[in-house]
């Protein structure tokens, strides 16, 4: 698969998944219920802030990707390391920058209408934003483990090549770039600090105070929902490109030896190299998902406030239920 094309599988991908996101986001908004005056404005505010916080992280995001990739042009002695940390350093640069924006200022909530649930950083999402991460997490962790046990050193010792031997030992191939040590240690280190910073925007999501005043409860979970949503979906995105990008990487030089090792008359590498197709379709389509989840999260953020907007009615009617 050429880099044009991957380029414009995953362009597509994107925007499949925040036309799809958009699509659904809609229907599963309801109407919050009439507030007063001041109750609207604060929801308002809160929500407000929220897709702020939301669009800056993807900003960041973007820049921080966009820096690397020009990085990676300036600086081909490193081999594209720069391109193999680029999804986990850009969603994690994004998710500090959501962390790092503040609140909306708002007078403290009535003691007497604060809720007595505690909240966690994973109040706010079901099970599934989570098994997916999880589950890219743990292909990630088994390819570079494989990577790390099949990679060989290249001339300058470093473990980046794969290489195959004939059962005569007179033949020999070899490719890269390969997921070893070289690649796989950064990579791994990247991956467990994102796992931090989206645990650290999550903590933000659920430690932010209260909307004021009571019968706000749908309206604040609703923007900490939002929020959560952009959170799993920006480090879903960065787990999956990793998982699909070792795995197309690793699968692309094992059929590049095997094929050689095929054109030199050596049999035996059939097997590994159809294996190799098969794992190199399986990242393919890791990082197809990736795209998708980029998508989504772009159109949580823009979603944020998207949902019909509270209706300011006077106070005394708020109270009578008119």
């Amino acid at each position: 698969m050429t880099g044009p094309t991957l380029l414009l599988l995953l362009l597509l991908a994107l925007l499949g998944g925040a036309l799809v996101s958009a699509a659904t986001a809609g229907r599963r908004e309801q109407p919050l219920a009439p507030l007063d005056a001041a109750s609207a404005d604060a929801v308002r505010t809160t929500t407000g802030r929220a897709r702020s916080r939301a669009l800056l992280g993807l900003v960041a995001a973007a820049a921080t990707a966009v820096g690397l990739l020009a990085l990676q042009g300036a600086r081909p002695g490193w081999l594209g390391l720069p391109l193999a940390v680029a999804p986990g350093l850009a969603a994690s640069a994004g998710l500090l920058v959501f962390s790092a924006v503040p609140a909306a200022r708002r007078p403290p909530a009535p003691a007497t209408s604060g809720s007595l649930d505690r909240r966690h950083p994973w109040s706010f999402a079901g099970r599934r934003p989570f098994a997916v991460p999880a589950l890219a997490g743990a292909v990630l962790v088994v390819a570079l483990g494989a990577g790390a046990a099949l990679a060989s050193p290249d001339a300058q010792g470093r473990r980046r090549t794969f290489t195959a031997v004939s059962a005569d030992g007179v033949v020999t191939g070899t490719a890269s770039p390969f997921p070893g040590g070289y690649y796989g240690l950064p990579v791994l280190v990247v991956a467990l600090l994102l796992l931090a910073a989206a645990w650290l925007a999550l903590h933000r999501v659920a430690t932010t105070s209260a909307l004021p005043g009571p019968g706000l409860q749908a309206a604040d979970r609703r923007w900490r929902t939002a929020s959560t949503r952009v959170v799993s979906r920006m480090a879903t995105a960065a787990l999956l490109g990793y998982a699909g990008g070792v795995l197309a990487v690793g699968g692309s030089a094992v059929h590049r030896t095997a094929a050689g090792m095929a054109l030199n008359g050596v049999d035996g590498f059939g097997a590994a190299g159809t294996g190799a197709d098969v794992v190199v379709f399986l990242g393919a389509l890791l990082l197809l998902l990736g795209g998708v989840a980029v998508g989504g999260a772009v159109a949580a953020a823009l979603g944020t406030t998207a949902a019909p907007a509270p209706v300011a009615v006077a106070a005394e009617q708020v109270g009578s239920g008119r």
